[in-house]
């Protein structure tokens, strides 16, 4: 069996998809408006010291079978390479590989921190967008990496090197464990996934790593 699944207490910018904070077993095995498109809820969400977590361990062959499962390291070029494929409507072919660059990394977290993390509804965003002299081809850039944000879980620390980063000051490592990002064409819950013996759910994980 290939298992994967990592507890990510240790790293304050948890992005790897199977640390998650207690989850109801009915809850949909992912999130987002593009349907199997998975998101953990701890994706792109820092933790949060003294917060419940457990650890989800997906058998991946199983998750294939089941789901139609497909697991990436997401490098920049691999994680445009899939969005673009499967949600060929949604993301902008040129602005989708501009944004996944390593070019364009800065620039979003600078848009983020100074308009995307007060602003999250698009509609709201483009407001204050234009306001600031985002408009054309800019907005289109910002709007495509805003997406992908949302659907995907790469936040503005999002590497496009197949690493989490590592924010903790107290820590001297600039990055922390290697990234997966899975998308299910048929997503189940969690109680289904579990009955058909795909995940095994473990509460209630301790910090580690101090």
């Amino acid at each position: 069996m290939q298992w994967q699944g990592a507890v990510r207490s240790e790293w304050p910018q948890p992005l790897a998809r199977t640390a998650t904070p207690p989850m109801r077993p009915d809850r949909p095995a992912h999130r987002g408006e593009a349907r199997g498109v998975r998101q953990w809820p701890c994706a792109a969400l820092s933790y949060k010291p003294g917060a419940d977590y457990s650890l989800v361990i997906i058998d991946r062959r199983a998750a294939a079978r089941v789901m139609g499962n497909e697991t990436i390291v997401p490098h920049f070029h691999e994680l445009a390479s899939l969005l673009k494929r499967i949600l060929p409507g949604r993301y902008n072919k040129p602005a989708t590989d501009q944004v996944m660059s390593a070019g364009y990394k800065a620039r979003y977290k600078e848009l983020h921190d100074g308009y995307v993390k007060n602003n999250w509804d698009l509609d709201k965003l483009e407001e204050v967008a234009r306001e600031a002299g985002i408009t054309g081809e800019q907005w289109k850039l910002l709007r495509t990496r805003r997406l992908i944000h949302e659907d995907a879980g790469a936040n503005e620390f999002f590497r496009g090197d197949g690493l989490t980063a590592n924010n903790n000051p107290a820590l001297d490592n600039q990055v922390g464990a290697v990234e997966l990002f899975s998308f299910d064409a048929n997503p189940r819950t969690l109680q289904e996934l579990r009955d058909m013996q795909v995940i095994d759910i473990l509460p209630d994980i301790a910090l580690i790593g101090n």
